[in-house]
């Protein structure tokens, strides 16, 4: 039998009969000893993830330590009785599957995967990927031939050239799902190396797909002969494989989509069942004619259209393929390695060595070419160190190779270790090299009290769904844009990154007017965008002095206030402009909507760059027009936050639409004066005084402007405490449209003090959240607005900023 293996099974030992009925132990049967190596592997996965989670690990180290710990080179040394058998055996199922889960998971990889996203960046990720694998491919091969590899590492019947390829490969290729993730976590999806990071470890990954199917084909053995005729006829019938993948099979996708009924969901349940069973077919076909596999069912994914309906087979196939059943595949290749019976010292030793020299020659490779286009040393350095993580296309790799006998396991052992320890080694060398080399500019008109009334509004308005784009609009007809005193808008549709790793091939699109192109990268929130996008671009052709730049960035919710924040620097913003994370019913009452969003306010209001404005907006969502007449009221207290709200309030009441009453709430003989936080000091004292005199002269400046103005009107009430400003309050529910208030941050009012102890929601403030109580009768639209904390006074560059985002544009 050689050097196969035969497993044997008995047909009635499958499911276990009743345990009141036999006595023997469960596990002896095959269907409970698979459920309960499921629960062991998933529970320990979790655990270890867990565990490794400050590290910044990512989940593919976990899930191949997990294999580690509980095979025989752990598990096994200290319960050998574990393992009696080899691994293969004693996982047999638990292999299939996983097997089972990676046709479907490269097939995934090729479905969400957009060649075009890679135009923008494809000179320079074509430069850096092909200098990343040449170096350590020519590198590696020579070394394994000097060092004599081949007799330690592979069998004697494999041909000497395809051992040097292939192990070429292996130490060349990068993983981009992996990297994927770890952009994210470690904050650098807008960063300047980011996208470039993930462009090449795309080419570089397909580039290593393409030249081992190519090795392949010219057959492995040594008694397999070399010929010509062989070659051509594996080359050809690869090529034919690709052709039919994109010359017969994409246009029939696209014909069966074109006659699909609307609305059809039985039609796009056949749908996904005939694509679904045609990356089976494909994995079969392509192995049939000499190619591996993978790479079928890989290209099948490649040549299929994006659109809706593969929107949701990713989003059918995610949960329970990629979270539940690729792991095992992770998990199986860490089982595998046997650290007791590894090759002899020497070979470790040699392997190890030219391993390690080959990841120094990689980030050398990709920081000569980095060095090309001027790319700072510390940025080079990020861009090799993470070109040096492996992941899932590694393993595959492997696994081919394994497969196709033309490696030991031991080989496989020592490479699935030293990989797993050269990605976990990018983080820390990645978070201690890259330091931005762009950092935020500070600009004059961080704040619209020191704006010029006619100056250009710039501001970043957040969006998270459809709904909030008539809420950013009908706020855009209450500013007044006009010609003479414009508004430029960068409307960024947030959307949450999630656990799939291979949806982040690309992390951000431009929004201009190329609305059709596919984005296969990230079918979450896609349809979504492009709605957003045709709204926003509708909106900006019918109205005049808007100018509206719609961009769309995934991260996670814990990252989001960065993206946020960074864009409002870049684009110079004087304002931010938030959604409520409660949104209304259809009779005007609030309901709690996601509390990422709530979390993602909360960041951007604790330390933004300008001021921002959160937007409650209880108004009808049918026409967005502007139309009639609106009634706004303006509440003035004390301090910098009332200020930049009678600021805004000010811009609003140069529309010929609305009329604008400002009211200001003056402190009675009774009440206390107003005090801050804490106990005052001389400098506090100080800088209280100040803050009143500065409202005085904003007051006096705002009257003098609207005096002649009859839609503008400004009065005083004097209350005593904060029951006399909810008495005053409630009198005006039932008159105005919207309520424009400040937070009321760093002075504390005794005409409010009362009301802070009953916030629900303190982003608000207490007027802001007492006008959007249930005890507040009218369904009003509030806008809180709190001014940046910064004196406004950074000098301007002469030369503007360079963008962050460079994906975005």
């Amino acid at each position: 039998m050689g050097d196969s293996i035969w497993y044997c099974y008995w047909p009635e030992g499958i499911k276990t009969p009743p345990s009141w009925k036999s006595t023997t132990i469960l596990t002896d049967f095959m269907l409970p000893a698979y459920l309960v190596q499921l629960v062991v592997v998933i529970v320990t996965i979790q655990t270890v993830e867990f565990l490794l989670k400050p590290l910044h690990q990512p989940r593919i180290v976990a899930e191949i330590l997990s294999g580690v710990l509980l095979g025989p080179s752990v598990l096994g040394y200290f319960f050998p009785n574990v393992h009696r058998l080899p691994p293969e055996q004693n996982y047999f199922i638990l292999s299939t599957v996983g097997n089972f889960a990676l046709l479907f998971y490269v097939f995934m990889v090729g479905l969400e995967l957009d060649v075009n996203a890679l135009r923008e960046l494809r000179k320079k990720a074509l430069t850096l990927a092909v200098a990343g694998m040449a170096l350590p491919f020519v590198v590696s091969s020579a070394a394994t031939y000097l060092l004599d590899l081949h007799s330690l590492l592979s069998r004697k019947t494999v041909k000497p050239v395809v051992f040097y390829i292939f192990f070429g490969i292996t130490v060349s290729i990068s993983g981009f799902p992996v990297l994927a993730r770890m952009i994210t976590e470690l904050k650098l999806l807008n960063s300047s190396v980011g996208p470039v990071a993930m462009a090449s470890s795309i080419i570089s990954s397909m580039l290593s797909f393409m030249l081992l199917a190519i090795c392949l084909a010219f057959g492995v053995r040594l008694d397999q002969e070399a010929s010509l005729e062989a070659a051509v006829w594996a080359i050809l019938s690869s090529a034919g494989f690709l052709i039919g993948c994109f010359f017969v099979v994409r246009p029939a996708v696209r014909w069966m989509l074109g006659r699909r009924a609307e609305g059809d969901e039985r039609g796009s349940e056949m749908e996904m069942g005939v694509l679904l069973a045609g990356a089976a077919a494909a994995g079969f076909i392509a192995d049939v004619i000499g190619m591996n596999w993978v790479f079928g069912a890989f290209a099948y994914g490649l040549a299929i259209p994006n659109g809706p309906l593969a929107t949701a087979l990713i989003q059918r196939l995610e949960l329970f393929m990629v979270h539940l059943m690729m792991p095992l595949f992770f998990f199986c290749s860490g089982l595998v390695a046997n650290l007791q019976t590894i090759l002899s010292p020497p070979g470790a030793i040699r392997l190890v060595a030219v391993f390690a020299v080959t990841v120094l020659v990689k980030v050398l490779g990709t920081v000569l070419a980095a060095y090309r286009y001027s790319i700072p040393l510390h940025e080079s350095l990020t861009l090799g160190f993470l070109a040096i993580a492996k992941g899932p296309l590694h393993l595959i790799i492997l696994k081919v190779g394994k497969d196709a006998k033309i490696v030991l396991n031991d080989f496989f052992t020592v490479m699935t270790v030293a990989s797993a320890l050269a990605t976990a080694v990018v983080a820390p060398l990645v978070t201690w090299t890259y330091k931005p080399t762009r950092p935020l500019i500070g600009h004059r008109r961080r704040q619209l009290e020191r704006s010029r009334p006619d100056a250009e509004l710039r501001m970043v308005a957040c969006v998270h769904s459809t709904r909030h784009v008539h809420s950013i609009t009908r706020l855009l007809d209450f500013s007044n844009p006009t010609k003479r005193s414009p508004i430029f808008v960068c409307a960024l549709h947030l959307v949450e990154l999630t656990g799939r790793a291979s949806a982040m091939l690309i992390m951000h699109h431009g929004a201009g007017a190329d609305q059709n192109r596919g984005d296969k990268a990230h079918p979450h929130g896609q349809a979504q965008s492009e709605s957003i996008i045709a709204a926003f671009h509708s909106y900006e052709q019918h109205a005049a002095g808007v100018s509206i730049q719609t961009l769309t960035a995934f991260s996670s919710p814990n990252t989001m206030h960065e993206d946020v924040c960074s864009l409002a620097e870049e684009r110079r913003a004087s304002l931010i402009v938030l959604p409520f994370h409660k949104h209304p019913t259809a009779d005007g009452q609030l309901v709690e909507g996601s509390p990422n969003v709530r979390t993602v306010n909360q960041n951007i209001l604790s330390d933004p760059p300008c001021s921002v404005a959160l937007f409650v907006d209880r108004s009808p969502g049918g026409a967005r027009r502007f139309c009639a007449h609106h009634s706004v009221a303006a509440f003035f207290f004390s301090g910098p936050d009332d200020r930049e709200a009678l600021a805004y309030a000010a811009r609003m009441a140069e529309h010929p639409a609305v009329n604008l009453t400002v009211v200001r709430f003056v402190e009675g003989a009774t009440s206390l004066s107003t005090t801050p936080l804490h106990d005052s000091s001389e400098e506090e004292t100080l800088e209280r005084d100040a803050q009143r005199m500065r409202d005085d002269e904003m007051l006096n400046e705002f009257r003098l402007r609207f005096v002649s103005n009859e839609t503008v009107l400004y009065t005083e009430k004097v209350v005593s405490n904060s029951e006399d400003t909810v008495a005053v309050v409630r009198s005006m529910e039932a008159v105005y449209d919207l309520y424009v208030v400040g937070r009321g941050r760093r002075v504390a009012s005794p005409l409010t003090a009362g009301l802070e102890e009953w916030t629900e929601c303190p982003e608000l403030g207490p007027i802001g959240d007492l006008l959007i109580s249930p005890d507040f009768r009218a369904l009003v639209s509030v806008l809180v607005v709190q001014q940046h904390a910064g004196n406004g006074t950074a000098t301007d560059r002469a030369e503007p900023p360079q963008p962050v985002f460079q994906n975005f544009q």
